[in-house]
């Protein structure tokens, strides 16, 4: 039987170029991480990725392997997450501003929306944005603006009109 969940680890890690950010998204170990990978890498008798203190590069094998399951990775994801009992929202955020400003909407939200959980991510802005056009966050909360993706499917809301 193919086990997808290692397929998804992989495209997750794949897209990040990062196991500790590859964690924060899948909620799980980042030895949790590395020990899917090393299985995928065992099962499929190839090395996938090169490690090293920036992070993580495809090898040209996992290279060809992430451009075949990227989409159709993605798709199932998807399909999974209409017909998951529990809704997730994927929120990126400075800290300061999810603490001072956000922490009281969130605990109202919950409880109104039992059926919700939202995953957190905390980072710069940039690496937040690049994930927001993956499709890897569906919100992000900053205080910069990125004007070279103005006018493409993403919607700016300014806070003070929130």
């Amino acid at each position: 039987m193919i086990n997808l969940e290692l397929y998804k680890i992989f495209v997750i890690v794949a897209n990040q170029k990062s196991i500790t950010n590859a964690s924060n998204i899948l909620n799980i170990s980042q030895p949790a991480v590395t020990k899917h990978i090393k299985n995928l890498e065992n099962l499929l008798q190839t090395k996938l990725f090169e490690r090293n203190n920036q992070g993580t590069t495809l090898t040209k094998t996992g290279q060809e392997l992430y451009s075949k399951l990227k989409e159709p990775m993605n798709t199932i994801i998807n399909i999974a997450n209409q017909y998951n009992a529990v809704r997730t929202i994927n929120l990126g955020s400075h800290y300061t501003i999810l603490n001072k400003m956000l922490s009281k909407c969130f605990i109202k939200f919950y409880n109104q929306n039992t059926d919700v959980k939202i995953n957190t991510i905390n980072m710069e802005t940039d690496k937040m944005m690049d994930m927001l056009t993956l499709n890897e966050l569906d919100i992000v909360v900053s205080k910069q603006v990125d004007e070279s993706l103005c006018g493409s499917k993403i919607e700016y809301i300014k806070l003070r009109n929130i």
